[in-house]
């Protein structure tokens, strides 16, 4: 299937969807357990499926890229998980998340251009200013940007989630880009999930299970899903595409995301009116600048 345009385009649109859906089911995770212990159990159960990989590939690893492939695995993938679900128990909609999550190009940008001698064009910085803008706008019309009652800081801590995957991107790029697409995306993951195992069982999680009256079911599922399929098979899949066509193709799942996370939390009940709309277009906007076409 990769072999082919259709094919591409098919799993492309595949990934929107499952990565899109992800907000959502962290929400429904969220119903039963707290934010550590979501976050923990996504990467356990995703560990399930990288762990095979660092056990039969470790040896092919050279010494100088492990400090790399473990600070991809932390910034790419453990303290992330474990803010969106923070921000999310603290009150940010789902469909926000996803629409936020969309300013990753624009933090991969800034990232490179200050840290990894990155260059750019003025084209890029307009669209960083009217990324960020956007940003500004949603946050402002569901806070009012105050700082009473600490009401914008789990958007802040969103902001910092999508900064850590600016970095992630950045190293994948400089130091890690000559690892097989789909090592330098399983062996970070199944890095965290050794630590993420211990917080599984230190947050709680096997006392929840054991606690009567507790409606545990759908969360769990939901968690489950999200660590093995909106996690582990997503990644392997999407280094796949990249491995066949080309980062930029990729990269326009950026696009897809923000409207399926917006979709989900509609049909949840979640507010997302003309405003918030509004805010994303300037967003994707900021990205198309910065991405090009």
């Amino acid at each position: 299937m990769l072999n082919n345009k259709f094919g591409q385009f098919f799993i492309l649109i595949v990934l929107g969807i499952v990565w899109g859906s992800s907000f959502i089911l962290m929400k429904k995770g969220l119903i039963a357990f707290n934010s550590w212990q979501v976050a923990s159990m996504r990467l356990f159960f995703a560990g399930l499926i990288a762990v095979p990989f660092f056990i039969r590939y470790r040896k092919e690893i050279e010494k100088k890229d492990w400090i790399w492939l473990a600070l991809a695995g932390f910034i790419g993938n453990g303290f992330p998980a474990f803010m969106f679900t923070y921000a999310q128990k603290a009150g940010v909609e789902s469909s926000l998340a996803g629409a936020l999550n969309a300013l990753t190009p624009v933090f991969t940008l800034i990232v490179g251009v200050s840290f990894f001698n990155i260059k750019s064009n003025l084209k890029q910085i307009i669209g960083l200013f009217i990324g960020l803008l956007g940003a500004v706008m949603m946050i402002f019309n569901k806070t009012g940007i105050t700082f009473q009652g600490f009401s914008v800081l789990p958007f802040l801590i969103v902001f910092l989630a999508t900064f850590f995957y600016g970095i992630n991107l950045n190293i994948i790029k400089s130091k890690i880009g000559h690892i097989k697409p789909i090592l330098a995306g399983m062996i970070p993951l199944s890095i965290v999930a050794f630590p993420a195992t211990g917080v599984v069982f230190a947050s709680g999680v096997p006392d929840v299970l054991q606690t009567p009256g507790v409606d545990w079911n759908i969360s769990l599922a939901a968690v489950f899903v999200l660590g093995i399929v909106g996690t582990a098979l997503s990644l392997f899949v999407y280094n796949a595409l990249i491995q066949k066509t080309n980062a930029l193709f990729g990269a326009a799942v950026n696009y897809m995301l923000p409207f399926v996370a917006a979709i989900w939390g509609v049909l949840d009940g979640e507010a997302f009116g003309k405003s918030e709309l509004f805010s994303l277009c300037f967003i994707l906007g900021g990205i198309y600048l910065i991405r090009g076409k």
